[in-house]
């Protein structure tokens, strides 16, 4: 009697072992790896019954585009009707470096002129845009310059395109405005002037 339920025991704990082995070497469905023979690809291989592996073509991921660059400079006008100057210009290399700068400037006495450290680059509803960020030496209508970090966004859109800038001092005071270009040079446009700024004045 107890040598027969001993072999019952044996078989039951070689049929649950055989088990735990089968779903231990079962295959899974797919897996990938990266190339490293083939710059910015994936190759990937599926799983079909019985463990063979088909392989599936590299996929190309295309690169980013490099370098960047961005440029706006002329005259501008706010939708208040405050007039604006702007020059703003940088480049981002294919290892990332930004240089360039961005100089903002209002009738009211707002201004903002520091070196780029950033750029990035996108297209939002068909219209291109590039955003250039730095820091800045700030003035807010004749009071004391303050340090700053602002962003400055190029708006491909018009004869000589738009802008909107922003930046927060040291102190936590906030800086924000948009404009239209009346004249000068916006990305994708040849360069043009007009003598004198917007109606014969410029925003000195």
């Amino acid at each position: 009697m107890k040598t027969g339920f001993k072999r019952i025991l044996a078989a039951l704990a070689m049929l649950f072992g055989s088990a735990l082995l089968s779903a231990s070497v079962h295959a899974q469905s797919s897996f990938t790896h990266s190339n490293k023979l083939i710059p910015n690809s994936v190759t990937a291989f599926s799983v079909a019954t019985g463990g063979t592996l088909n392989f599936v073509p590299a996929l190309q991921v295309a690169a980013k585009a490099c370098p960047e660059d961005a440029k706006e400079e002329g005259d501008s006008e706010s939708p208040e009707l405050t007039r604006q100057s702007v020059n703003a210009m940088a480049t981002k290399s294919c290892d990332d470096h930004t240089e360039g700068e961005v100089e903002y400037k209002d009738e009211e006495g707002h201004t903002c002129r520091g070196p780029a450290d950033d750029l990035s680059e996108d297209v939002v509803k068909s219209v291109k845009i590039a955003r250039i960020s730095g820091k800045c030496d700030s003035s807010d209508a004749g009071s004391m310059p303050q340090k700053a970090r602002y962003v400055f966004t190029v708006i491909q859109t018009g004869p000589f395109g738009a802008f909107k800038i922003s930046w927060i001092t040291d102190s936590g005071s906030t800086y924000n405005s948009t404009g239209t270009l009346t004249n000068g040079y916006a990305p994708g446009e040849l360069r043009a002037s007009v003598a004198g700024g917007l109606n014969g004045r410029s925003c000195q």
